[in-house]
This record gives structure tokens, sequence and C-alpha cells, in this order.
């Protein structure tokens, strides 16, 4: 070979070296951001403040883990594009760098895949919490309007003169329900 192909057969192998570097450091720089990112989610999902907590704690921590939901559709993507240029990436490195490449993008899958079944039970969980405490609490108030409600007419029943029997039925013809079982129903089976 004379030095010009020689020359030109090194600059074609520089330049196919040098695009194989380049794109391992891309693919590099894009698993480390999503390495950080995982990382983050899998301590906060490995310690939730879920278990015995207040509902306004409840409350903060379902607002969190809903943005780590939020944030993690853009990290599929990213997943998804680190997973194509590992598969670029592989064909084009041998031996040890192959296997490192294979390795990461596997382990980063597993972790993705892990990470996302916790987001997911840990924000149905204290959703779950959240929305049956205010159930709960809106029974409460309804049930405390009724109780003073049922107050108000129990004091007027009480301004009533004559037995109990009677201030029953008046009772009842205020709130509805029959309380006390008029004379005239009260046959019951004797036996």
């Amino acid at each position: 070979l004379d030095q010009q192909s020689t020359e030109g057969w090194l600059a074609v192998v520089s330049v196919s070296e040098l695009m194989r570097w380049l794109l391992w450091h891309e693919f590099m720089k894009e698993y480390d951001h999503l390495d950080a990112w995982l990382r983050l989610v899998e301590e906060a999902v490995s310690s939730p403040n879920s278990v015995h907590v207040t509902y306004q704690t409840a409350k903060e921590e379902m607002k969190k883990f809903e943005r780590l939901r939020r944030e993690a559709g853009p990290r599929l993507i990213q997943l998804d594009s680190l997973t194509r240029r590992n598969r670029t990436l592989t064909r084009l490195f041998q031996g040890t760098m192959q296997a490192r490449l294979l390795s990461s993008a596997r382990e980063c899958g597993r972790r993705w895949d892990d990470v996302s079944a916790k987001l997911q039970s840990i924000t149905g969980q204290l959703q779950l919490f959240v929305s049956e405490w205010e159930a709960f609490d809106a029974q409460r108030e309804e049930l405390a309007v009724w109780l003073a409600d049922m107050d108000v007419r129990l004091i007027e029943v009480e301004q009533l003169t004559g037995n109990a029997c009677e201030k029953l039925r008046q009772l009842q013809v205020i709130s509805g329900p029959p309380l006390c079982p008029s004379q005239s129903s009260s046959s019951h089976p004797r036996g």
C-alpha cells in the first residue's frame, strides 16, 4: 500500500473509532442522568412516609409521589432512547464493552420496572387513605349537623307536657320515622 492509501485508511479508521467513542460518551451521559433520577426515586420509594401518618402528611406525600409519577413519563422516553442507543453500541463494540453495555441496559430496565411499580403502589395507597379520610370527614360533618338538629328537636319535645310516649309521638311527627309504637299498633302476639 502506498502512503496516501494508508493515511486514507487510517483516517477512515480514526473517524470510525471517534464516532464509536462519541456514541459511547453520549450513551453514558444519558445513562448517568437516568441513573441519578432512578437513585433519587429509589430512595423516595424505599422509605415512604405513608404508614401511621396524619391526613395532612398523607396529602403532602401523595403530591410528592404524584409529581414523581409525572416525571416518570419523560424518563420512560429517555429509557427507550437509551435502549435504542444500546442496541447500536452493542453492534459496534465487542467483548467486555459489549457485555458492560448489555448489563447496564438490563439493570437500568429492571430498576425502572421496580421504581415504576413501587410509585404506582405507594401513590394508590396514599390516594385511598386520603379519599377514605375525606369521605369519613364529610360523614362526620353530616352527622354533626344531624345531631345538632336532633338536639334542637329533643329540646322542643322536652318542653312539651305529657308522658314519655306522648313526647316520642310528638317527636315522630317532627322527625318522621316512628320512635315509639302507637297504642293501636301494639298488638304483639303473646306466647
